[in-house]
């Protein structure tokens, strides 16, 4: 770690710290990344309009990945009273740790946090 005088050095550091909040902060980009990874999981199929259903939505905050279909609730999570077992595709790329979505995001912090220092 190195050392600094904050009487001199505190208004670099705050800029630097400043610059990296704002550099961290924009993950729209790596969002888009990791929902095509996760909307690309392969769907269960019969037609074939289930998996071109699902789409990603993505903001600076996360992604939210869900089909588009009236059933695709009942295929993913299932329906006990209608004999319909859970079949949860779109989990998969995030239930266990995905090493694809991990290096996509490892990549951004590294190259941010390289074009600080």
């Amino acid at each position: 770690m190195s050392e600094f005088q904050l009487d001199t050095d505190a208004a670099r550091v705050a800029d630097a710290l400043m610059r990296s909040a704002t550099q961290l902060g924009e993950l729209e980009p790596v969002n888009r990344q990791a929902g095509a990874i996760i909307t690309a999981a392969p769907a269960p199929h019969r037609s074939g309009l289930l998996a071109a259903s699902v789409r990603a939505d993505v903001t600076a905050h996360g992604v939210t990945a869900a089909g588009h279909t009236r059933y695709w609730t009942f295929v993913h999570w299932g329906a006990p009273r209608r004999n319909i077992a859970a079949r949860p595709w779109l989990l998969a790329p995030v239930a266990e740790p995905d090493p694809r979505i991990i290096e996509l995001y490892a990549n951004h912090m590294a190259t941010t946090v390289a074009a600080i220092e």
